[in-house]
């Protein structure tokens, strides 16, 4: 398998590479406009490409799992190389928990902490599915990341992934000072499902009135369960995320329908957000859920949280994952780092 995926990481890297000519004959000479947005052009050949991957979503949790693992090794290259990269366990049997952190200078203390939960529907990835993600995050900021590997659905529905990430997230703050990093200076972010759950370990920090983070990174976040907006009709298929996908996502996390309702699995549908730190929210143009994470921006504003909204109208679901083969996807993703770097961590 692994000679398998180097063969296709480096069949994308030589079509990434061709002149912009050569790229349009490959995806049928026309570039892909949608409701004014274009897609970008490197992006409409991963697209294409995918349509020989098989649906994950076809398959039992297990093996899907290991088909999304290969597909995100096609898409990193070697990681970025950090002085100090450990992981730990805590708890014990059934509720043993991974956590994986990055600290980009053990010659110092006080680090900012960023606490990332991965995307992949509540269903796939793990800590080594973002390890490239989190590596350059810790590498071009001053944070020590924390990547959690909560339990999956469907074996796990809701509420255990949300309970392992509230769980992590309180033995990284009261861990910190001994892993040399600053409780007082404590971000949540994660892309996709990890933004989901980002929200619902801030809903549950206030609910319990504990100490919130002071700062959320939401990327592409899934918003609303409960219904499906426009953008899941307009970019149903061969944009990377499918609704079939979303569906079956869906399902698994929830095990009653009436979950999907829950403000800690529909953050939308909270309406209001007390209290609730400032937030970095990412949009994808050709995303299914692009409506959502939009609705989210303004719900969270008209509730007087100071909301960065940046959308990127060329990009699809995903580019969180692409930022070392898509050069598009390296700019979206610096985006996010200079805030980190410009607006919270400094």
């Amino acid at each position: 398998m692994k000679i398998i995926n180097t063969i296709q990481r480096s069949l994308l890297r030589l079509l990434i590479a061709l002149p912009d000519s050569w790229k349009l004959k490959f995806v049928g000479g026309e570039r892909l406009v949608i409701q004014d947005r274009e897609l970008d052009l490197d992006l409409h050949i991963v697209c294409k490409l995918s349509k020989f991957n098989p649906d994950i979503s076809s398959y039992p949790p297990p093996k899907a799992r290991i088909k999304f693992n290969n597909s995100m090794q096609v898409l990193t290259r070697l990681p970025i190389s950090l002085p100090k990269v450990e992981t730990t366990i805590i708890g014990k049997g059934a509720e043993a928990l991974k956590i994986r952190f990055y600290n980009p200078d053990p010659t110092r203390d006080n680090h900012p902490i960023l606490v990332y939960f991965h995307g992949g529907g509540f269903t796939v990835g793990n800590i080594d599915t973002v390890d490239e993600v989190c590596r350059r995050l810790a590498y071009r900021t001053p944070c020590m990341v924390f990547s959690v590997n909560y339990r999956l659905a469907p074996e796990f529905p809701f509420p255990y992934p949300l309970d392992d990430c509230y769980r992590a997230y309180n033995w990284i703050r009261n861990n910190a000072y001994r892993l040399g990093a600053n409780p007082e200076k404590i971000a949540v972010a994660g892309d996709s499902a990890g933004g989901n759950l980002a929200l619902g370990v801030t809903r549950k920090l206030h609910e319990n009135r504990e100490s919130l983070p002071n700062f959320m990174g939401l990327i592409y976040p899934v918003a609303d369960m409960s219904k499906e907006s426009s953008s899941y009709e307009t970019f149903q298929d061969g944009f990377l995320l499918t609704r079939k996908m979303m569906r079956w996502f869906h399902t698994n996390y929830t095990s009653k329908p009436e979950e999907q309702k829950d403000p800690l699995v529909s953050p939308l549908l909270a309406q209001d957000f007390p209290n609730f730190p400032p937030a970095y929210v990412s949009t994808a143009g050709f995303d299914p859920l692009g409506d959502e994470g939009r609705e989210l921006v303004s719900q969270m504003a008209k509730s007087g949280v100071r909301v960065t909204h940046s959308d990127f109208p060329g990009l699809v679901h995903g580019y969180f994952n692409m930022g070392s083969i898509i050069p598009s996807c390296r700019e979206a993703i610096e985006d996010f780092i200079k805030f980190l770097k410009t607006e919270w961590s400094t």
